[in-house]
């Protein structure tokens, strides 16, 4: 069961491939961040200002696919015990036209399987979408 939860939602990698991030926090405490991906083969970049590194990334992403991305649902734990676990983060997104699409990721770091999730369920929407290449 967890394999083929694993299959279908966690750490999607087409046709949006996460590579790596640069996040920075102004003195109000707003995120902005620059991210490089793989979008259908082709190296991207996305910028985006946000309340925090999700909302940031959620907005460059939409930018990149001309597509508003809304978080309605998040929840990150532990998966095991100790101070070297990695985290899992679950994210529940909402496109433009009101449909849900869910993804899941797993890293090290909170922020990292928190980006990944989104980029998973991106992928799950772009599966089921036609969304332009920027």
């Amino acid at each position: 069961m967890y394999q083929a939860f694993k299959n279908e939602y966690v750490n999607l990698e087409e046709p949006l491939t996460f590579r790596h991030y640069v996040e920075q926090v102004d003195p109000e405490h707003r995120s902005s961040i620059e991210a490089t991906l793989d979008f259908k083969g082709k190296e991207v970049s996305i910028q985006g200002t946000g309340n925090g590194i999700i909302d940031a990334f959620c907005q460059g992403l939409g930018n990149l696919l001309k597509q508003k991305i809304d978080i309605v649902n998040y929840s990150e734990h532990a998966m095991e015990f100790g101070s070297t676990s990695k985290a899992i983060t679950y994210i529940q997104l909402r496109d433009d036209q009101g449909d849900d699409f869910y993804g899941a990721g797993i890293a090290n770091s909170v922020s990292r399987s928190s980006l990944l999730a989104v980029v998973s369920a991106a992928n799950r929407m772009l599966q089921t979408k036609a969304v332009p290449m920027h």
